[in-house]
């Protein structure tokens, strides 16, 4: 009993060792250039600013008083594409790739699913 505790003091010390001897590289080949850190982790540039960039979403008066609909068809967009039958054991990219991110690339730049350049392919291709 008493060993067990010792090995799993010791198993606790090295896990978290390592990361407190972990390094910064300066990778500027420019010694007086600014910093391009490597290893470690990124600081935030200010106190306010965090590590995902997002768009704060502030409701206007006029928004509070627009109902949101019940539902909504995706399938029906242009940017949505067609329904597709999975290929080999590919179920997580065909939801993922095939129908999300297509969709999502497709309405963010206004491009219509039903030109298959539009497509992403659910196959590591």
């Amino acid at each position: 009993m008493k060993s067990k505790i010792i090995y799993t003091f010791i198993a606790l010390l090295t896990l978290f060792r390592i990361p407190v001897f972990a390094q910064l590289i300066n990778m500027n080949p420019d010694p007086d250039g600014p910093v391009w850190a490597s290893g470690g982790l990124r600081a935030p540039v200010s106190s306010t600013s965090s590590y995902w960039n997002y768009i704060e979403l502030i409701p206007t008066a006029a928004s509070y008083g627009k109902p949101l609909p019940d539902f909504i068809y995706n399938d029906t967009l242009p940017y949505f594409s067609y329904i597709k039958t999975q290929e080999g054991n590919s179920c997580v990219q065909m939801s993922e790739v095939w129908y999300i991110y297509t969709y999502e690339i497709n309405r963010k730049y206004g491009r219509t699913a039903a030109n298959e350049g539009n497509d992403f392919t659910n196959l590591y291709k």
